[in-house]
């Protein structure tokens, strides 16, 4: 003979745990508090009193020698709170037999077995230690599989033993007259499915089930009376019955999760709105629109979806036009800390070097390398730039076609003859589909609607509406953008081919990804979103909540389970805006990267150092001892060690510093060869003896407004300002440390006539600075 456990091994729930049960009939008290009898105290404490009823009632029953206890004793006990008559008590016990049956999921693996070995002629019943009846379960099996009509079941409630006093098994020995060396049972539970029918003599097989992690196990403990919560973990455990990979895994159990609950809001809003297409964008969008398709096709909605390819690389610059030319705001917003060459702002800028250098100030036109340049410098060219007709008409003659590529492929792909539409991205600051929209309006005016997960802006960018799922700040933001992957690369820009505009796609990344394990992710994804729905829709209840996404995502930024953070650490990363290199989203720090990070870095930026997407999460998987040693590095930092080992690295700056003071680090070559200097104090004369042993600079005059007192003192090169050519286009450079007297200088200037775009004021600092550039459009 062979007996089969039930609960978890022939049947499970829809919820996380037997509790959850408990969560969905509290949540439906409070659904139908107006029209239910049921005190608001029984309502609001409902899963509490439940459970607590219960072990209130077994406790009870060990006095009396009773071994289980039946639904109706539980309520019973749950009465002695006063609030409860004995209709209300059988309007619970039915409320609970309902939610169970209405919650019942089937082991698909078990159930073929017990069906094969009935086809074989073997003997099979089952055994359950429940407080439900023998009809409440049996109801329960049948909803799995009609199968179950037939076949015997021994419940504890009917019989008042239990299997795990090993009383049950002995009543089904004598009832069904068998040898306990004849009988096999099959259950999930160690003790009472295992140890105690061995024991007994009775053969015994362990049937493994899917376990909850160690995170969702702490999150039940606080938040187990939340429906939304238990659907949302028992969802993920139905889904894992098998051994499946550890890809499938994650997608399934932490990322299926949250990008599920924004799906289904982003289907919620769409239905409210009206909507009647949505535009994914790539590379963000391809596992959420993957999402979104099931759920609507489970809602027969008639919301048509498409995928688009597009980036910040195919979108930005091409939107530049004669009417909208906003290249600062484009470069400041392009990964500022991955140009770090002029080289690479060629590359953001889609134009060739050498060409660049015609359009550069100050000296970089005369020695045409490519040289690093300070984020500082990078500002004051930007703006240069941006304000240079000559650079803006060929720049738009460079750009000419790629945004007439761009704009054709939008039109080829984006159906505008009504207003029903809508894209969807996952994370950024609006600017993107700013330059979306710039390429679009000549087509379409109006302003494009944008469903985003999370917005790092707010109200930055006219002309787009942007509805935002969660709008604050995520602490590691990025691992959103890690879960939204895709099997392919970065848009480079478009081609026409064969009569249509054809997308270009970086392809280093794609098969790495695609080893790494990236369908069996998706999978993941996909059966967690097709079970949440299935579960969502029974309990007329949405899965998607604000908390438990909170929760889920506070636990994969900061603090993920080893598995985790192993899975998405060492997934392959070609971040948006930083070239053709493919590495590790989160790479293990050797010792002497830690070493340079922690203690020898001073003003460089990060990226100089760490080549990954992510230094908190590679440092969460440094070892013990190099988590130590990081410690050690911080703790240091500013101790006679710490300034030791910088030593080398500073003696050039300190060397350079004590010659020229706060104007050591002032970035000359960013000014003409020719300079008119304005001001004759401390920094304005250190500034002066920069310039004058500078060979690619000549300072023409320098004035100060008390010239004569700056003559007497020695300073015998020093004039009256009066001395400045109004009509000259030699740069002045205003010296002085404070902001609100330069400003005041700079107004006596443009009041006498100076053009505006001749000056220049410099916060002086030890180092790196601060440059403001004026100009006519006040800019600056």
């Amino acid at each position: 003979m062979y007996s089969f456990d039930v609960f978890d091994t022939l049947i499970t729930r829809n919820t996380a745990n037997p509790w959850g049960i408990f969560a969905l009939m509290k949540n439906r008290l409070c659904r139908e508090r107006t029209e239910n009898d049921i005190a608001d105290y029984v309502i609001d404490n409902f899963f509490e009193l439940r459970i607590h009823s219960e072990e209130l009632v077994r406790k009870s029953g060990m006095f009396q020698n009773r071994e289980e206890v039946t639904l109706h004793d539980i309520y019973k006990s749950m009465a002695l709170c006063g609030c409860l008559d004995d209709r209300q008590i059988e309007y619970l016990c039915e409320l609970e037999k309902e939610t169970e049956i209405a919650n019942v999921v089937g082991i698909d693996e078990n159930i073929q077995r017990l069906k094969k070995l009935i086809e074989i002629g073997e003997r099979v019943i089952l055994i359950s230690d429940m407080y439900l009846s023998a009809d409440t379960i049996s109801l329960m099996l049948q909803k799995a599989d009609e199968i179950f009509k037939e076949i015997p079941l021994y419940v504890s409630s009917e019989y008042g033993a239990r299997k795990t006093t090993g009383n049950l098994y002995r009543k089904v020995r004598d009832l069904e007259r068998i040898e306990y060396e004849e009988w096999t049972h099959i259950g999930d539970n160690i003790y009472q499915d295992i140890e105690v029918p061995y024991l007994l003599g009775i053969k015994v097989e362990l049937f493994s089930k899917a376990e909850q992690t160690l995170y969702e196990k702490k999150i039940l403990e606080k938040y187990g009376d939340d429906s939304r919560l238990q659907l949302m973990i028992g969802a993920a455990l139905r889904c894992e019955y098998k051994n499946e990979t550890n890809a499938f895994h994650i997608g399934c159990r932490y990322a299926g999760p949250v990008l599920y609950s924004y799906a289904e809001w982003i289907v919620e809003e769409a239905i409210k709105n009206k909507t009647k297409r949505l535009y994914f964008i790539a590379r963000d969008g391809y596992v959420i629109k993957k999402i979104v398709d099931v759920i609507l096709k489970s809602k027969e909605a008639d919301i048509r979806t498409k995928y688009i390819y597009g980036s910040r690389k195919a979108w930005r610059m091409a939107s530049l036009s004669e009417t909208h030319y906003n290249l600062y705001q484009l470069i400041l917003w392009s990964h500022t800390f991955r140009i770090a060459t002029l080289g690479d702002l060629a590359i953001s800028l889609h134009v060739q070097l050498e060409d660049l250098y015609g359009y550069l100030p100050g000296t970089y036109r005369k020695n045409r390398n490519d040289t690093n340049i300070s984020n500082q410098e990078l500002e004051y060219i930007a703006r240069k730039l941006s304000l240079n007709k000559e650079f803006k008409e060929f720049h738009l003659r460079e750009l000419r076609v790629e945004r007439m590529l761009a704009q054709k492929y939008l039109a080829q792909e984006i159906d505008i003859h009504d207003d029903y539409f809508a894209f969807v991205d996952v994370s950024g600051g609006g600017l993107t589909q700013g330059c979306l929209r710039e390429l679009m309006k000549d087509r379409y005016p109006k302003a494009i609607h944008t469903f985003f997960f999370k917005i790092d802006r707010v109200n930055l960018v006219e002309g787009s509406i942007t509805d935002t799922f969660m709008p604050g700040f995520l602490e590691n933001n990025l691992t959103i953008e890690m879960m939204c992957r895709a099997p392919h690369g970065q848009t480079q820009g478009y081609v026409e081919k064969d009569g249509r505009i054809v997308p270009q796609l970086e392809k280093m990344e794609t098969q790495l990804l695609i080893d790494y394990g990236f369908y069996e992710y998706e999978r993941g994804i996909l059966e967690f979103t097709e079970r949440a729905l299935e579960i969502s829709q029974s309990n007329s209840i949405k899965i998607g909540s604000m908390r438990n996404v909170l929760l889920y995502m506070n636990h994969i930024a900061k603090k993920p389970s080893k598995e985790l953070l192993d899975y998405f650490a060492s997934m392959p990363s070609s971040e948006s805006g930083r070239g053709n290199e493919v590495i590790e989203y989160a790479p293990r720090l050797t010792r002497e990267e830690i070493k340079d990070i922690f203690l020898m870095r001073t003003v460089e930026p990060i990226e100089k150092f760490y080549k990954g997407t992510d230094l908190n999460y590679s440092v969460m998987r440094a070892t013990e001892e190099e988590k130590e040693f990081i410690e050690r590095c911080k703790r240091e930092y500013d101790s006679a060690w710490g300034k030791l080992c910088r030593q080398e690295l500073e003696r050039e700056k300190k060397e350079l510093y004590c010659r020229y003071g706060r104007a050591a680090f002032y970035p000359i070559r960013l000014l003409e060869e020719k300079v008119v200097l304005y001001g004759a104090g401390k920094f304005g004369q250190d500034l002066y003896y920069r310039l004058k042993t500078d060979p690619e600079h000549e300072v023409v005059l320098w004035v100060d407004k008390d010239a004569e007192a700056c003559r007497a003192n020695g300073l015998l090169e020093v004039y009256d300002v009066s001395a400045i050519d109004l009509k000259s286009k030699v740069q002045i450079v205003i010296a002085v440390m404070a902001e609100e007297l330069a400003d005041r200088i700079h107004h006596e200037l443009k009041e006498k006539g100076v053009d505006c775009e001749r000056i220049v004021w410099i916060q002086p600092y030890a180092y790196p600075g601060a440059l403001v550039q004026w100009n006519a459009e006040n800019i600056g």
